[in-house]
């Protein structure tokens, strides 16, 4: 077969006009390659995003449940002797809800009245602050707290 240079230019044009199916699916590979990890930070970022509003809202209730607690009258479960246990719910606001509404509670403090830190004392008592998400069951944060006892009477 001999053919004319004009026939091969025209073999050749014809070949050259579109990818080859190797060049189309490195492409992908690229794009899925580089596409990937990109998808994958985003629900990470998501997640650190909705961690980070927890521990704002929570470092003001902290501040809030501070001030609240230098009243030995609060919370009602309080008392003068023994030990007591109260739990708070907070919407996503910050603002105290009742127990009725706590399915849309954002955050639960739980209170837990414990013995002095090695010493007794008619005055003082410590409480532990814990703050959890209201829709999973991990610890946000914890503090304690050091007030004055409810006078007895």
């Amino acid at each position: 077969m001999n053919f004319s240079r004009t026939a091969l230019a025209k073999i050749a044009s014809t070949r050259r006009a579109g990818f080859s199916l190797t060049e189309i699916m490195f492409a992908l590979a690229l794009v899925a390659g580089s596409a990937l990890p990109v998808l994958g930070l985003l629900s990470v970022g998501l997640l650190d995003a909705k961690e980070a509003g927890d521990h704002r809202l929570t470092a003001n209730l902290r501040n809030t449940v501070h001030q609240l607690l230098c009243d030995p009258a609060w919370p009602a479960e309080a008392v003068a002797t023994g030990e007591w246990d109260a739990i708070r719910y907070f919407d996503d606001q910050g603002r105290m809800i009742e127990n009725a509404r706590k399915e849309e509670a954002a955050v639960i403090m739980r209170m837990k009245s414990l013995p002095g830190m090695g010493y007794q004392s008619d005055w003082l008592e410590t409480v532990q602050v814990t703050f959890q998400s209201g829709d999973r069951e991990d610890i946000v944060t914890r503090t304690l707290v050091q007030r004055r006892k409810k006078p007895q009477g």
